[in-house]
């Protein structure tokens, strides 16, 4: 088994579709390719601090950036090891007022980026009131 990660790149003028690193991968007639995006649930945009507890021990502040069904993309300060479990909340404004969500997920990344922060990428492994969760993102 290889593994290709590529997103544009001109190749001769044919139509193909493939699968490559369970992406869905377009060559259309002008050469170029295009892949499919892979998740499961759109991402939205916030911007929110939070609070993630470690392991139920480590607290660490963040900001959230973007958030979705399925999880939610942090910038901390410090570093969080791949695989660390989560714990989490989130607070949603609802009619009767702010509602905290729990959560709990897994790290699946954590990349340094620019300025000493890091992007956690969390993926839920559940969530306490899903629906709440849903009808915030759908009907902002």
């Amino acid at each position: 088994m290889f593994f290709l990660r590529f997103y544009k790149k001109t190749v001769p003028t044919i139509t193909v579709c493939a699968i490559i690193n369970s992406s869905l991968i377009f060559v259309k007639g002008s050469g170029k390719i295009f892949m499919r995006e892979r998740r499961k649930y759109p991402r939205f945009n916030i911007h929110q601090m939070i609070e993630l507890s470690i392991g139920k021990e480590n607290y660490v502040s963040a900001e959230a950036v973007n958030l979705s069904e399925s999880g939610i993309l942090c910038r901390t300060e410090q570093g969080v090891e791949p695989y660390s479990r989560m714990f989490l909340l989130i607070g949603v404004p609802t009619k009767e007022g702010e509602k905290k969500i729990r959560c709990e997920g897994v790290v699946i990344r954590c990349d340094a980026i620019k300025g000493g922060y890091y992007d956690v990428g969390v993926e839920f492994t559940s969530v306490d009131d899903r629906e709440t969760l849903k009808n915030f993102l759908y009907n902002k």
